[in-house]
């Protein structure tokens, strides 16, 4: 099921195409880059369902955009973009689909710099499309409003960030649900289900769901080997590990090519 905040992302950027606006949705609010990744995903998913504006081989695909200090640097990103618009639109005259620029952490610590320019340039020189910028790490409230700052000055920008995440809140959600269902927990498993959480919350926005399926998963182990009513730390650590539930990396990007 798509977020309903995605589909009013998606809703309010319907018109700006045609009326000859760039979209930027920009994606922060985490340091968790899968997270963000599969938020972006969310949101080229919706993009593709509501609008028929497409050209090219593929309809999406996402670039790297590391910290650039020099001119070298610079003209170094700028051409695999290039590259990167002409493997997509192939044999068709223009490309016109989703471009998702993935900022380098260090974009976040340092701010904007004369070299970020080159993004404007980016969105000045193929304005038909639309852009989402994926902005990873640990934030420094004013050096993030001078990246926006400088996007906004080609595109009409659109914050995407992600809801915040209240870990304590879940855990005792958790807790919570487990004495409704007769369980009490201990406190080694309270720290090992923060832990849990932490790690499984970037597979999927809907921590609450998240906490309930999990519950129901210790329920039923519990159930069928006729274990106590104590949820102990071995049960969160016999949960799926994140690495079972980690999404294809190619689904972003090309596959198998990425910039």
């Amino acid at each position: 099921m798509v977020d309903e905040r995605i589909k009013s992302l998606v809703g309010c950027s319907k018109n700006l195409l045609d009326n000859g606006q760039t979209p930027c949705f920009f994606i922060n609010g985490s340091s968790e880059l899968g997270l963000l990744e599969n938020y972006a995903l969310e949101l080229v998913g919706e993009l593709e369902s509501n609008l028929a504006f497409f050209k090219g081989i593929v309809k999406y695909f996402s670039v790297k955009m590391p910290h650039i200090n020099s001119s070298e640097e610079q003209n170094s990103f700028t051409e695999k973009v290039l590259e990167s618009i002409s493997i997509a639109r192939d044999c068709y005259n223009e490309f016109r689909g989703i471009i998702i620029i993935e900022l380098d952490q260090l974009w976040n610590a340092s701010g904007a710099n004369e070299h970020f320019s080159c993004v404007n340039q980016v969105f000045n020189s193929f304005p038909k499309n639309y852009y989402i910028v994926v902005a990873a790490g640990k934030e420094n409230t004013n050096k993030m409003k001078s990246i926006k700052s400088q996007l906004s000055e080609s595109c009409i920008l659109i914050d995407a960030a992600i809801p915040e995440f209240d870990l304590q809140f879940f855990s005792n959600l958790f807790v919570s649900a487990a004495l409704d269902m007769g369980y009490s927990v201990t406190d080694a498993a309270k720290n090992q289900m923060k832990h849990y959480l932490s790690e499984m919350r970037w597979v999927t926005k809907d921590v609450k769901r998240l906490v309930m399926q999990t519950l129901f998963q210790i329920d039923i182990a519990k159930k069928l080997s006729e274990d106590n009513s104590v949820i102990d730390e071995l049960d969160v650590i016999n949960l799926p590990g994140r690495s079972e539930r980690v999404p294809e990396k190619t689904k972003i990007g090309f596959a198998p090519y990425k910039a």
